[in-house]
Order: C-alpha cells, then sequence, then structure tokens
C-alpha cells in the first residue's frame, strides 16, 4: 500500500511539474477523515465490519454466558481522499481536462489498500463531451439521486419527537453521517414548495423532490442517448435502487421496500413515446422509442396545483 500511495503522490507531482512547464492548470483536492466507533456489545456486521446494523441477540454457552456481551471499537482513515483536477491545453478545438481521485477502500491482503476512485482524461468542445477511462464512450457507471422515504416508513425510524422539527443528529446518523445532505440541502430543496408545518406535510413535498430528481435523471438520457441531444450518451447504471438499511434517504423504493414517487415517476420517464419538458431551455420534446411514426398526435400539458388538483389544460397539435 506505501508503494502504490507514493507511486500516486509521484505522478501528481510529475503532473504538477508538467502543468508547471506547459502552463496547465491543477488543483488538489481531498479529505482527512477519520471514523471512531465503540459497541457496547457485538453488532450485526456488512462490508467487512464498516457498518454495524443491530446489537446481536443474547447467546448463552454452556457456562450461560452471554458470547456477543463483548464491547468492541476501532478506528479507521480507510475513507480519507486524494484528487487532483487538471485542465490542459487545446486539441484541436476540444478542451482537454484529467481528474485523478483516490481513496483507501480497496481489497486485496486486507480491505485497507489503495483504490483509484475516478481515473479519466475529458474532451470538451461546444456542445458536446467525449469522456474517456472510468466514463467510457459516454457510458455514466454511477448516476443516481435521493429521495425522502413515506412519513410511514420514516415513523419506523425514530420516534416523533425527532422527527419534527427536524432532529439534525439523528437524520444525519440516519443517513451515513449526512452523507446524502438530507437535512440540509435536499430539506432546502423541500422548502421550495413553502415552508412545512409538520412531518407529514415536509415527507409529501419530499416525494415531489424525489420525483424530480429521479425523472430528471431519466429524461436527460431520453434526451441525449446515442448522440440526439447536446452530448453523446450510450447508456448510465443508476446506483441504486432500494437500501439495505434503514436510512432517511431512499431511493424508488425503501429499506422496507416501500415504493416512493421516483419508482412511479422513473417508469414514467422510460415509456417509450413520451414528451418530457426541459427546465433549463423551457422546451417540450417527443421521445418515441418504437420502431414506426405517429402523426396527427396532440400534446396536452396538463398543470395541477400541490393538492393534485388541475389548474390549467394546453393542447399543442405535433
Amino acid at each position: 500500500m506505501k508503494r502504490n500511495l507514493l507511486l500516486l503522490i509521484g505522478l501528481c507531482m510529475a503532473v504538477c511539474v508538467q502543468a508547471q512547464k506547459k502552463n496547465f492548470s491543477y488543483k488538489f483536492y481531498g479529505q482527512v477523515r477519520g471514523d471512531l466507533f465503540y459497541n457496547s456489545r457485538a453488532n450485526a456486521e456488512i462490508v467487512d465490519g464498516l457498518f454495524h446494523l443491530y446489537p446481536k441477540d443474547v447467546a448463552l454457552d454452556a457456562d450461560g454466558k452471554d458470547l456477543n456481551a463483548s464491547p468492541n471499537g476501532s478506528f479507521y482513515l480507510l475513507y480519507s481522499r486524494l484528487g487532483i483536477d487538471v485542465q490542459g491545453p487545446k486539441v484541436g478545438s476540444a478542451k482537454t481536462s484529467l481528474k485523478l481521485e483516490a481513496d483507501f477502500r480497496g481489497s486485496g491482503s486486507n480491505w485497507a489498500v489503495l483504490r483509484i476512485r475516478h481515473a479519466y482524461v475529458n474532451l470538451d468542445w461546444e456542445n458536446t463531451a467525449s469522456a474517456r477511462g472510468s466514463r467510457v464512450d459516454g457510458f455514466n457507471p454511477e448516476y443516481g439521486a435521493p429521495t425522502l422515504p413515506t412519513v410511514e416508513i420514516l415513523r419506523e425510524m425514530m420516534d416523533e419527537k425527532d422527527l419534527w422539527p427536524i432532529n439534525k443528529a439523528v437524520w444525519d446518523y440516519l443517513d451515513g453521517n449526512g452523507f446524502h445532505l438530507m437535512s440540509t440541502m435536499y430539506a432546502d430543496l423541500v422548502n421550495n414548495y413553502g415552508q412545512s408545518s409538520s412531518i407529514d406535510e415536509f415527507a409529501q413535498k419530499g416525494q415531489f423532490v424525489g420525483a424530480m430528481n429521479s425523472k430528471s435523471i431519466w429524461e436527460v438520457w431520453n434526451y441525449n442517448k446515442l448522440d440526439y441531444g447536446d452530448r453523446f450518451c450510450s447508456g448510465l447504471l443508476f446506483w441504486y435502487h432500494n437500501c439495505p438499511v434503514r436510512q432517511v434517504c431512499a431511493r424508488m423504493w425503501d429499506w422496507s421496500l416501500e415504493p416512493t414517487a421516483s419508482l412511479y415517476h422513473t417508469a414514467n420517464a422510460l415509456e417509450p413515446l413520451h414528451v418530457q419538458f426541459d427546465y433549463l431551455k423551457n422546451t417540450v420534446s417527443v421521445v418515441n422509442d418504437y420502431y414506426q411514426e405517429f402523426e396527427g398526435y396532440t400534446v396536452v400539458a396538463q398543470v395541477y396545483d400541490i393538492n393534485s388538483k388541475k389548474a390549467e389544460n394546453i393542447g399543442v397539435q405535433c
């Protein structure tokens, strides 16, 4: 591991020297993260003991001693990250850039070895981009967005007093130490629909945010797939569909397999004949995955309020 680390540092230094010689611009980034934990008894674990799920039940040996009544703890720096972003010269009319990022969550003789998280070169033209490396030929290997679980599932996770007002410490604990920003950025997005007065109202509006998160992913794919849009996209891997443990960040369904609005809006966005709205360009497009044309159809835009009551109806023939 030390040799790999020295190799990475040496590569970064070499890039920096080259950057100084050829007017490259570069920026180092990263974090030093330490995780310290203590358990009063043995726990059910996953991912090599990095995630603790729940205390194990009493297991008595022949002498009546509880085998799981053993405290344990550990400290690790596995999720420390080191990276560099490099802006290079133009190749023809394309701007070049490079990203290299590593952490210490690799696998080998033990689980504390160097792992390359990102390593790719990007060629960026005015209207499109083609990435090489971990994003090969327009394929995105990890694409996803969070969704708040339904209020019924949230109530299974914590006491009512921690649900509302949001107890940030509890919510962050159930969000992998605030990894998905559910108590901060996601809550701010929910508040764009208006300040909530209860967890029921907040959870309902949270479904809107999750629905828009997922629908936008698939509609971007619809628009750009196979060289039809602004940038070439050959496919994507959606990470991930559900949660293996209780957490305030769900996806299409949560740990109890309760569907969220993201599931239904994903299905809607991927229908073979689909009308979609681009919120950045303020345009409407029709995606046709059938092997046939459709003529004389009318696109109807229906506007509903937050209580699902129709407010407006507009039709355009295409």
